[in-house]
């Protein structure tokens, strides 16, 4: 168990390496650069740029920047937003919490409902209740995000006026993009888990089961739930990962001051220390839950780690 704990820790931290470094580069590559971005149509005289340059360290060549920005930030110094002049780590950390947040409400509702419609479905296998299931299903993660937002915006902020539209403060800020990003995982797992649940359901220990005259309940419960637990945690796992590395699209759309707009404005700023720094973080946080998310997957079926 340690070794293949090991092993999968060593592999993550390679991948995290080489994300940053794309990113790194990639940010590099944007056209434009903060210097012009800084100043506006009021352009700096060469030798403001040229000082500004070395302060920034955008006069050495890219590979170089990037180690020293490496080891720069191994000791904390993460540097400074272009703009605000604000701490990267302190920008980063406030927005990583109010992502956090977000996706833990979501997440949880996703979850909850998800596997409640799949137990639903399967216990009414191929009935009418299985079929409006698999529909909604399919609709909820079908239908873009940004939809299923301007449509909670235009029902509950706008028409009733019951809720925010967007911003952070209290809880009544986090309902509708919560549900905005519940609908879309919604369907994602419930598809997966009722898959699973009838593979499972057509294999001959259940066969068996129900032949010693075990209630449907009982057999849903004792096996066909406790043999799917592996595939429920791996798109669980992956949701919650892809969330919590900044849900970008959804907290646009409701001004939420988490990673993915962090980033988003970053991009749009040229401001390579925050959008650097941000997917440091994005990055990190991925690879911190999938490794969660290997090291329950050996927990629940010891198969993973004797393989690993």
């Amino acid at each position: 168990m340690l070794r293949y704990i090991i092993k999968r820790f060593f592999t993550s931290l390679l991948t995290f390496f080489a994300i940053l470094l794309f990113t790194f580069i990639l940010a590099r590559l944007l056209p434009g650069d903060p210097i012009t971005v800084m100043y506006g149509e009021m352009q700096p005289t060469p030798e403001v740029r040229a000082a500004l340059e070395r302060e920034l360290g955008l006069d050495k060549p890219i590979v170089v920047q990037f180690f020293i920005y490496v080891s720069r930030m191994l000791r904390g110094d993460w540097g400074f937003s272009v703009h605000t002049r604000v701490p990267v780590a302190a920008l980063a950390g406030d927005a990583f919490l109010s992502t956090l947040v977000l996706t833990a409400f979501s997440i949880t509702l996703a979850a909850a409902l998800g596997l409640l419609l799949s137990y639903l479905s399967v216990a009414r296998y191929n009935t009418l209740v299985d079929k409006l299931i698999r529909g909604v299903s399919v609709g909820t993660f079908s239908l873009p995000v940004f939809w299923w937002g301007y449509i909670l915006i235009l029902v509950f902020a706008v028409q009733h006026r019951w809720l925010p539209a967007g911003g952070k403060g209290g809880i009544e800020h986090l309902i509708l993009p919560s549900l905005t990003l519940a609908m879309v995982n919604l369907g994602m797992i419930t598809r997966v888990s009722r898959a699973a649940m009838i593979e499972v359901l057509m294999q001959d220990h259940v066969v068996l089961a129900k032949a010693k005259g075990l209630s449907n309940g009982d057999v849903m419960v004792r096996h066909v739930i406790r043999n799917t637990l592996v595939a429920i945690v791996t798109v669980i796992g992956l949701r919650f990962g892809v969330l919590l590395g900044g849900a970008v699209i959804t907290e646009t759309v409701f001004a939420y001051p988490g990673m993915g707009k962090m980033i988003v404005d970053a991009i749009l700023s040229r401001d390579y220390p925050v959008l650097i720094g941000g997917m440091f973080v994005a990055s990190l946080a991925v690879m911190i839950v999938n490794l969660i998310v290997d090291m329950v997957y050996a927990l629940l079926d010891p198969r993973v780690r004797v393989g690993g």
